[in-house]
Protein backbone atom coordinates (compact mmCIF):
# COMPACT_ATOMS: atom_id res chain seq x y z
CA UNK A 1 0.00 0.00 0.00
CA UNK A 2 1.30 3.30 -0.49
CA UNK A 3 1.82 5.97 2.01
CA UNK A 4 0.75 9.18 2.32
CA UNK A 5 3.66 11.42 4.42
CA UNK A 6 1.51 14.25 4.62
CA UNK A 7 -1.70 12.67 6.25
CA UNK A 8 -1.38 8.95 7.29
CA UNK A 9 -4.48 8.47 6.88
CA UNK A 10 -4.90 8.60 3.28
CA UNK A 11 -4.27 4.91 1.27
CA UNK A 12 -5.40 3.93 -1.94
CA UNK A 13 -5.64 0.81 -3.45
CA UNK A 14 -3.48 -0.48 -5.54
CA UNK A 15 -3.70 0.17 -9.60
CA UNK A 16 -4.47 -3.56 -9.98
CA UNK A 17 -7.14 -3.84 -7.60
CA UNK A 18 -9.40 -0.87 -8.41
CA UNK A 19 -12.29 -2.03 -10.65
CA UNK A 20 -12.99 -0.07 -13.58
CA UNK A 21 -15.77 2.34 -12.20
CA UNK A 22 -15.57 5.09 -14.53
CA UNK A 23 -16.02 2.88 -17.28
CA UNK A 24 -19.32 1.31 -16.07
CA UNK A 25 -21.65 4.10 -16.99
CA UNK A 26 -20.15 4.01 -20.96
CA UNK A 27 -20.80 0.02 -21.07
CA UNK A 28 -24.24 0.63 -19.82
CA UNK A 29 -24.71 3.37 -22.10
CA UNK A 30 -23.61 1.37 -25.12
CA UNK A 31 -25.68 -1.64 -24.25
CA UNK A 32 -29.10 0.68 -24.23
CA UNK A 33 -31.03 2.29 -26.82
CA UNK A 34 -29.15 6.08 -27.43
CA UNK A 35 -32.05 7.91 -25.70
CA UNK A 36 -30.75 6.69 -22.43
CA UNK A 37 -31.23 9.13 -19.33
CA UNK A 38 -28.25 11.32 -18.13
CA UNK A 39 -29.32 11.25 -14.90
CA UNK A 40 -29.57 7.32 -14.73
CA UNK A 41 -25.68 7.37 -16.19
CA UNK A 42 -24.85 9.54 -13.40
CA UNK A 43 -26.86 7.34 -10.60
CA UNK A 44 -25.02 4.28 -11.76
CA UNK A 45 -21.55 6.22 -11.40
CA UNK A 46 -22.28 6.99 -8.29
CA UNK A 47 -23.27 3.63 -7.21
CA UNK A 48 -20.69 1.99 -8.25
CA UNK A 49 -18.32 3.99 -6.23
CA UNK A 50 -20.16 4.27 -3.05
CA UNK A 51 -20.51 0.42 -2.72
CA UNK A 52 -17.06 -0.30 -4.16
CA UNK A 53 -15.82 2.04 -1.72
CA UNK A 54 -12.47 2.84 -3.14
CA UNK A 55 -11.33 5.44 -0.42
CA UNK A 56 -10.94 4.71 3.48
CA UNK A 57 -12.75 7.89 3.86
CA UNK A 58 -15.13 10.41 1.79
CA UNK A 59 -16.74 7.51 -0.65
CA UNK A 60 -20.52 9.07 -1.02
CA UNK A 61 -19.26 12.53 -1.35
CA UNK A 62 -16.69 11.49 -3.60
CA UNK A 63 -19.37 9.48 -5.30
CA UNK A 64 -21.87 12.63 -5.13
CA UNK A 65 -19.09 15.24 -6.57
CA UNK A 66 -18.71 13.04 -9.64
CA UNK A 67 -22.29 12.43 -10.79
CA UNK A 68 -22.52 15.81 -10.14
CA UNK A 69 -19.39 16.69 -12.04
CA UNK A 70 -20.72 14.29 -14.56
CA UNK A 71 -24.16 15.44 -15.00
CA UNK A 72 -22.76 19.28 -15.34
CA UNK A 73 -19.97 17.66 -18.56
CA UNK A 74 -23.64 16.97 -19.88
CA UNK A 75 -25.06 19.95 -20.17
CA UNK A 76 -27.53 19.78 -17.63
CA UNK A 77 -27.43 22.20 -14.34
CA UNK A 78 -25.99 19.43 -11.75
CA UNK A 79 -26.98 19.85 -8.22
CA UNK A 80 -25.99 23.50 -6.03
Amino acid sequence: MPYCKMHSRITLQMQHELPLYHTTPIHEYNATPKHAVWAYLAAQLSYEIMTGRPFLDGNKRAAFFLANEYLRAQGTPGFD
